[in-house]
């Protein structure tokens, strides 16, 4: 009887012990819905890049469907979106400038800054906008003319000298 008593305790508090640790290892509504926001959302982070790699301008200007011409620079890398979008990312006189052309009209280059200067030059008789830190501080510089939107961006600053140098040879690059 007494053995019997035993196993019936062993029993009852096995039982009991079960009972605690499921109940301790069980999450509550609140964690069930948080993880599968952030699955959702690691979901939404694994997007395919849209853009295309290309190994010079001429594959470049295939894939996209669209013509563009370039100035002189070092160290050169081509993406496209195919039929959207040319990019070229390209070092001139010490700074990396990203080109940008598109068949839409508007600023195209990317950089969503809020700065503290906008304004407007007329370069090779064509309105250019411009966008950074002052008037001398150019760090975009787009506009629409010919068949699309050209833009050039640079993370430092250009001066406005350097942009109307810039545009200029791309302008006359792009009207032959």
């Amino acid at each position: 009887m007494r053995k019997l008593g035993s196993l019936l305790f062993a029993s009852i508090l096995m039982t009991t012990v079960m009972v605690v640790l499921t109940a301790c290892g069980e999450k509550d509504a609140s964690e069930t819905q948080t993880s599968s926001v952030v699955v959702s959302s690691q979901a939404e982070t694994n997007m395919a890049n849209p853009w295309v790699d290309c190994k010079d301008l001429e594959e470049t200007v295939e894939k996209a469907g669209f013509d563009l011409k370039m100035p002189e620079g070092t160290n050169p890398v081509y993406r496209v979106l195919p039929e959207e979008m040319i990019e070229v990312i390209q070092s001139q006189d010490g700074k990396e400038l990203v080109y940008r052309k598109t068949l839409t009209d508007g600023d195209n280059s990317g950089d969503y800054n809020d700065y503290k200067y906008t304004g407007v030059k007329t370069i090779s008789g064509i309105e250019v906008n411009l966008r950074g830190d002052d008037a001398d501080k150019i760090h975009v510089a787009y506009f629409t003319a010919f068949d699309g939107t050209y833009s050039i961006g640079s993370s430092a600053s250009m001066t406005v000298k350097e942009v109307t140098k810039l545009m200029e040879d791309w302008i006359a690059l792009n009207t032959k």
